[in-house]
C-alpha cells in the first residue's frame, strides 16, 4: 500500500500486529500462509498533522488466488472498498497522537462475508453524519448510510441555496457507510470563502441536510 496527498512532513502506515504473542509492534510486512480461507491486517495510519487529506492506493504485486477477494475497510466510518474494483481509498486523518483504523482483508466470499458482518455494519434507515472535522481549513469528511442500494446525489450549498460543488452525481450506490471527502473548492477547483455552507444527501429513501463551517 502506499500514501498519495500533498507534501507533508511525515505519515506513517503500519500493519499492527500489538496483539502477538511474541514480537508484538508495527510492522511495514507481514507473510501469511497459503492454504488458509482468508486473513485479515490490521493497518493504522497516523500523519504530522490532523485532519490531513490522505489518499491510500492499493499495488497488487502478482495478485490474490483467482476464487480470492481483497477488500479494504475503513474501520473508523464503517465503510468497505472492493479493491479488486478500485484501488484508491480518501480519508481525513486523525493526526499524529490518535491512529487512524483501516484493516485489509484477503480471501473467499464466505470469509469476507464472515469478516465484513463484524467490521461494516448496514444501517436501518437512510443517515447523514456530522462532518468532521467541523469547522474546518483544509479537508472534512461527510459520512452517510444506505439501508439499501438506490441512486445517491451528494452536494454542497451555499447560504443562497446554490449548489458549490457535487461530491456524488446521481451514482448508484451498495447498501452500507459510504465516506466522501470536500476539500474546501467550489466546482472549478478554487477555495471557496469562510462562513456556513449546507451539504444536502438526496436519495431514492427521502433528502438529508446538515450545516458546515469553512474557516479561513
Amino acid at each position: 500500500m502506499s500514501i498519495r496527498g500533498p507534501t507533508r512532513k511525515w505519515v506513517h502506515l503500519a500493519i499492527d500486529n500489538s496483539g502477538w504473542s511474541r514480537r508484538p509492534g508495527p510492522y511495514r510486512r507481514d507473510l501469511r500462509e497459503v492454504g488458509a480461507k482468508g486473513h485479515l491486517w490490521n493497518i493504522d495510519l497516523r500523519t504530522d498533522e490532523l485532519a490531513a487529506d490522505v489518499t491510500v492506493a492499493a499495488t497488487l504485486s502478482g495478485g490474490v488466488p483467482g476464487e480470492w477477494e481483497l477488500r479494504l475497510i475503513d474501520v473508523e466510518q464503517s465503510v468497505s472498498t472492493d479493491l479488486n474494483a478500485e484501488s484508491d481509498y480518501r480519508l481525513v486523518s486523525f493526526g499524529p497522537s490518535q491512529a487512524y483504523r483501516l484493516a485489509v482483508v484477503a480471501g473467499t466470499a464466505e470469509y469476507l462475508s464472515q469478516i465484513g458482518d463484524e467490521l461494516v455494519t448496514i444501517p436501518v434507515a437512510l443517515s447523514l453524519n456530522a462532518n468532521a472535522p467541523n469547522p474546518f481549513r483544509g479537508a472534512t469528511r461527510i459520512r452517510f448510510g444506505l439501508p439499501r442500494e438506490q441512486q445517491v446525489t451528494l452536494g454542497i450549498y451555499g447560504l443562497q441555496g446554490r449548489r458549490v460543488f457535487t461530491l456524488v452525481d446521481r451514482r448508484r450506490m451498495p447498501a452500507g457507510y459510504h465516506s466522501e471527502i470536500w476539500q474546501g473548492r467550489d466546482q472549478l477547483g478554487r477555495r471557496v470563502a469562510s462562513g456556513i455552507y449546507f451539504y444536502r444527501l438526496q436519495t431514492e429513501d427521502g433528502v438529508r441536510t446538515r450545516k458546515l463551517l469553512v474557516l479561513r
